[in-house]
């Protein structure tokens, strides 16, 4: 019996150091495993970060481009008007000039009238 005992213990003791073989083993191949997985998603998000990086500067270069553009407009919309209101200043001092030399004519008519008298 008490050979059958020892033999029980040591077969215990075996599979227990076989068991705590097994999970140690386990426990090493989860830790890879979660290395890995940690690395892959370090480096998906590093490249979604710059996909990120990339997509705000293109979208700055178009904004930036826009707003060039409307500045433009801009410019050529106060330049049209300035042309318009520089031209109705041309046009009504040719207006009063002309006034100007038809009162002046009518002035000089009256007078020659009265002088003639």
């Amino acid at each position: 019996m008490d050979r059958e005992a020892a033999s029980n213990k040591t077969s215990l003791d075996a599979a227990l150091q076989a068991a705590e073989k097994a999970v140690n083993k386990q426990n090493e191949t989860f830790a890879l495993s979660i290395n890995k997985s940690e690395n892959a998603t370090n480096k998906s998000m590093e490249q979604m970060a710059a996909l990120i990086h990339t997509s705000n500067n293109a979208l700055e270069s178009k904004i930036s481009d826009l707003k060039d553009r409307v500045t433009i407009i801009e410019g050529k919309t106060s330049g049209q008007q300035s042309a318009q209101t520089t031209n109705q200043i041309s046009h009504s001092f040719m207006v009063a000039v002309f006034v100007a030399c038809v009162s002046f004519a009518g002035l000089i008519v009256v007078i020659v009238r009265e002088l003639l008298k």
